[in-house]
C-alpha cells in the first residue's frame, strides 16, 4: 500500500516528538501493513460510503487523545503482542491446556510460539544436582 506524501510527513514529525518505547510502538505501527489496510478502509467508508470530504481538517490521520495513559498502555499491549509471537518459551512439565487440549498446537500455529518441552524428571533431576554443590 502507497502512502501519500502527507501521511509520510505526518509520520517523520511524530517520530522526531517520540523516544524509547513510544517511539517503537509508533514504528511498528507505521510499517504494519495490516493497520495500513484498516486505515485505508476507514478512509473509503468515511470518504466513499459517508460522504465527508477527505480534504476538510479533520482526517482519519488526525486523532485526538483524551486519556494518554489509555494509549500508552495500547502502545505497550501492542509492543507485548509484537515481541510475543515467535518467541521460544519453555514449558516445565509439558505444554497443555486445562480446558483447550489443542492449546499448544494453536500456541505453535496461531503464534509461531517455540515451545519447549522440559519433563519434570529432568528439572528435579537438575534441582538436585545443583543443590549437592
Amino acid at each position: 500500500m502507497n502512502k501519500s506524501v502527507k501521511q509520510k510527513s505526518l509520520e517523520t514529525r511524530i517520530i522526531k516528538r517520540l523516544k524509547g518505547v513510544p517511539l517503537e510502538a509508533a514504528k511498528l505501527l507505521f510499517a504494519d501493513p495490516s493497520l495500513q489496510a484498516i486505515q485505508e478502509y476507514a478512509n473509503v467508508v468515511s470518504i466513499k460510503r459517508l460522504g465527508f470530504n477527505d480534504h476538510g481538517p479533520v482526517h482519519v490521520d488526525n486523532v485526538v487523545v483524551d486519556d494518554g495513559a489509555e494509549l500508552l498502555r495500547r502502545l505497550r499491549a501492542l509492543y507485548g503482542i509484537k515481541n510475543f509471537i515467535g518467541a521460544r518459551i519453555v514449558a516445565l512439565g509439558g505444554p497443555w491446556g486445562k480446558y483447550a487440549p489443542d492449546a499448544p498446537q494453536v500456541a505453535r500455529d496461531r503464534y509461531r510460539l517455540n515451545i519447549i518441552d522440559v519433563p519434570y524428571e529432568q528439572v528435579s533431576a537438575r534441582i538436585e544436582a545443583a543443590t549437592k554443590d
